[in-house]
């Protein structure tokens, strides 16, 4: 399913990226050999009327990611390019005692596109805590398709806008922090949000891993 963009959009875009910003409906996205790529996340949608999620621009305004949610609770969550193709679904599973990803704590699916074919699999440890009162808190694991063992993991507070994405070499590949204004503070609030990719990781990927915990709050 295909979305159109909405045309008219309130000043806040603006003041989120002053930027001049290109035509939307480019098919350029992020390339994913840069170093150090910084994405602006805005946990609204472009559809004001009717829907929740996550409008996302990279570094000179341009929309690259978006979500659109017309239920709070949507079974299936979809992340679209700015074109409105489906990039990732992501979908709550219920976890069964026994399985591979363990008997305890809460298990999400990522799949390619809007496909039931898990490309990774999200698991939080039963007792973490989302907010995290330390740096070093880990928020849950990510599992490759056939990993047994996590690939990746969350450390820190999303809730706070503060964690990174680390892989199995302790390197920090994702960082999520706090937006600040061009004078240095931090004034836009949990709505609006930076996510800093590192070491060529998958922009789509780390888009979908932000919805998961999204999802966990």
């Amino acid at each position: 399913m295909k979305f159109s963009i909405a045309k008219s959009r309130s000043s806040t875009t603006a003041v989120i990226h002053p930027q001049p910003q290109q035509n939307p409906h480019s098919d350029d996205q992020i390339s994913d050999n840069q170093p150090s790529t910084p994405l602006t996340l805005w946990k609204k949608s472009l559809l004001y009327c009717c829907c929740s999620g996550f409008t996302v621009f990279d570094s000179q305004g341009k929309l690259v990611y978006r979500v659109d949610n017309y239920t709070d609770r949507p079974e299936d969550v979809v992340l679209m390019d700015n074109i409105g193709r489906p990039i990732y679904s992501i979908r709550r599973h219920k976890t069964v005692l026994g399985t591979t990803f363990g008997g305890t704590g809460d298990h999400w699916v990522i799949s390619d596109g809007e496909s039931k074919t898990p490309a990774c699999n999200v698991k939080r440890p039963a007792g973490s805590l989302l907010s995290g009162s330390r740096s070093n808190d880990t928020v849950c694991h990510l599992f490759v398709k056939g990993s047994s063992v996590p690939d990746y993991w969350v450390q820190g507070s999303y809730v706070k806008r503060s964690c990174k994405v680390l892989d199995r070499a302790g390197k920090v590949v994702v960082e999520i922090r706090n937006k600040k204004t061009r004078n240095g503070s931090p004034s836009f609030g949990a709505e609006v949000f930076e996510m800093v990719l590192e070491n060529e990781f998958n922009s789509g990927l780390a888009m979908a891993l932000v919805l998961v915990l999204d999802q966990m709050i």
